[in-house]
């Protein structure tokens, strides 16, 4: 099987080494710096390109990776869904909702498909609290918190990247942490019908929130706590580095509750999953790791391929994180709760 990775800064090498460890070919690397197209290229002897187009009019790929700023993802996924490439793109689908809107329009027109790289669904630990929700009856509440560690120094780094130019990141901590938290909170509690928020932004970067809280309610009425925030805290978290992610459901029955580990240390982090349960007065306590969750993800990916079958994390669950956000960002601006049918 032959793949392609458009995009090679960190998150592309990180394709790109999945790919190796699982047999595959990397038959082409595209990105506008030549010289990180190329030297990502040679590292696994493939054909390089600064122009995406040429990477996608080869019809012996099988699928291609998309790697790339938030704002460019709309444009090379719709020229993807129209050269009939499957592709597995990163997270957040695109920078506005209308985009996504868009892509669903395309690719209801096309053969191929998108998998969208919400990679925590594929956490060993994750799996296994989504499974031991059976465990404890009717959900009562959840809470998602995910903190990530933003000193002053980090933010000025930041500010020579995109990540906090608005127009090509489509916003900061909701999005790019907050994206991956909603995924996890609407796989585990199901569909959203309502939200209230208070959004909170950087004031010498006015266009990007660096905190998010917000109260979701899903179809049954169950409230959902979301906490997401770029926080100049170091030493917090199970592991004391600043990363402090954890996701508590309560039911009738029982707590599971899952604490993460930093997205960048899938090869050296453990993932703790503790699952309380009433009927037995029992609390048991599980690590995992390393998750190396973009393997996981990424050979999920590969399977779809094989099978011609849809992913498992696709279009559909891209787009319900986007109007999530599109919505937390309106309830705060209006200072209201809204349905989420208004979005």
């Amino acid at each position: 099987m032959r793949v392609g990775i458009i995009g090679c800064g960190q998150l592309g090498r990180i394709h790109a080494h999945a790919y190796a460890r699982a047999g595959v070919q990397i038959a082409w690397t595209a990105d506008a710096d030549e010289n990180a197209a190329r030297a990502l290229a040679a590292e696994y002897d493939s054909q390089w390109t600064s122009s995406f187009d040429q990477l996608l009019k080869d019809d012996s790929l099988a699928g291609i990776s998309i790697c790339v700023p938030t704002h460019m993802h709309f444009p090379m996924l719709k020229a993807a869904l129209e050269h009939g490439k499957p592709v597995l793109c990163e997270k957040p689908l695109t920078a506005t909702l209308q985009e996504a809107y868009e892509l669903v329009r395309i690719a209801a027109e096309k053969p191929a498909w998108i998998q969208v790289g919400y990679m925590k669904r594929f956490d060993p630990a994750i799996r296994a609290a989504r499974e031991a929700l059976t465990q404890i009856g009717t959900i009562q509440n959840a809470q998602f918190r995910s903190y990530l560690p933003f000193t002053a120094a980090g933010w000025e780094r930041a500010k020579q990247r995109w990540i906090v130019d608005k127009a090509r990141s489509g916003g900061g901590a909701l999005v790019h942490s907050g994206s991956h938290t909603l995924d996890t909170a609407l796989w585990f509690c199901g569909p959203v019908v309502s939200v209230a928020s208070q959004v909170q932004y950087k004031p010498d970067l006015p266009e990007i929130d660096y905190s998010a809280q917000a109260l979701l309610w899903n179809a049954e009425s169950v409230p959902i706590y979301l906490d997401v925030a770029w926080l100049p805290l170091t030493g917090i978290g199970h592991r004391h580095d600043g990363w402090d992610e954890v996701f508590t459901v309560t039911g009738e029955k029982g707590i599971v509750q899952v604490r993460t580990s930093w997205w960048s240390q899938f090869e050296t982090g453990r993932t703790v999953l503790q699952v309380y349960t009433e009927t037995n007065r029992s609390s048991q306590v599980s690590s995992f790791g390393p998750p190396d969750y973009f393997a996981h993800e990424i050979a999920a990916f590969l399977e779809s391929l094989k099978l011609g079958e849809p992913p498992q994390v696709g279009l559909r669950e891209g787009i319900q994180v986007q109007i999530l956000i599109d919505a937390i960002f309106k309830s705060s601006r209006e200072g209201r709760r809204l349905d989420v049918e208004q979005i």
